[in-house]
């Protein structure tokens, strides 16, 4: 019986559920809608898959930015700003800018859900520069288990590309 592994592009599903339940707070006022919406997204895939580990992928600190730097017309489209993500941190949020205050509170979210899925024993990659798709192609590249079936949750249709008899793409539109 093949080795089932669920990999998770975190930042996709964190910020998708924080943007569905952004108003859900908990009992002492604290946002939780983004951390809420990906556990039980989570258990939903999980429950399809029956996956025998888990991976979930984050965005690391500036993630991109050595992509950019190597290709400057990387995410030119994008108007990526990895100074904010800079001021963002270094003044925890305190600012006008909504965008800003927007960021951090997924960021917190991020923190608070990487360390529950710890105690939980999922295994977790993020490596600053480096955006979780990347981290998730070369987790696929470099998987030398040939009765490994790989199935990735998330929308991003880059994926697409790293499909085979071995990686599965699932669509949580399509499940």
């Amino acid at each position: 019986m093949p080795i089932r592994t669920l990999i998770v592009d975190g930042n996709w599903n964190l910020m998708r559920n924080y943007h569905k339940q952004h108003e859900l707070k908990t009992s002492t006022g604290n946002l939780c809608g983004g951390i809420m919406g990906f556990i039980m997204s989570m258990k939903s895939v999980m429950n399809k898959v029956l996956p025998d580990r888990v991976i979930v992928a984050w965005d690391g600190f500036n993630a991109g930015k050595l992509r950019y730097n190597i290709y400057p017309p990387y995410k030119a489209n994008r108007n990526k700003n990895w100074e904010m993500e800079e001021r963002m941190l270094f003044n925890e949020g305190m600012t006008m800018d909504e965008k800003e205050k927007e960021k951090f509170e997924i960021f917190k979210q991020k923190i608070l859900l990487s360390n529950i899925l710890d105690e939980l024993f999922v295994r977790q990659m993020e490596t600053d520069l480096i955006e979780a798709d990347d981290l998730i192609a070369q987790y696929i590249l470099r998987s030398e288990d040939d009765d490994e079936q790989i199935y990735i949750y998330s929308k991003d249709g880059d994926y697409k590309q790293l499909i085979s008899d071995k990686v599965f793409i699932i669509n949580p539109d399509h499940f």
